[in-house]
């Protein structure tokens, strides 16, 4: 995220990169958790666009809520496991599957953002004697 103030669209981005190939790295989907901190303006979950072999990335238009040193907002991280369906009928189902703690690691968690105050338009300036 570059310059943000308080009630100004931002852009964050999220990279995802795969360590290991325990998964198949094809249908990678976020969710952008909304917080008393940020709105987001976009769809809060969608899927994720592969740059290369095991690394994803996707921009998320946000609103922080205020100023202040912000926490980023949490994006949790699912895939899609398909499932023949019971009877061998050839149909596959797709479920999203939220990955749990110990799979993913965050590198950015306890990261803070400088978020400006909103701008008033207006000063008022008083002295004293």
């Amino acid at each position: 995220m570059n310059l943000c103030s308080a009630g100004s669209l931002c852009d964050l981005l999220v990279d995802i990169q795969q360590l290991t190939a325990t998964t198949p790295a094809t249908g990678l989907y976020y969710q952008v958790q909304s917080d008393h901190y940020w709105a987001v303006c976009d769809s809060t979950a969608a899927g994720m666009c592969k740059l290369e072999t095991n690394q994803f990335r996707t921009h998320v238009c946000i609103r922080p809520l205020l100023g202040g040193y912000l926490p980023l907002p949490s994006v949790e991280l699912c895939h899609k496991r398909t499932a023949e369906t019971p009877g061998g009928t050839g149909v596959d189902t797709q479920s999203d599957v939220t990955f749990s703690v110990s799979q993913v690691y965050n590198r950015s968690a306890a990261t803070q953002v400088h978020v400006l105050p909103a701008a008033t338009g207006s000063l008022q300036v008083t002295t004293a004697m």
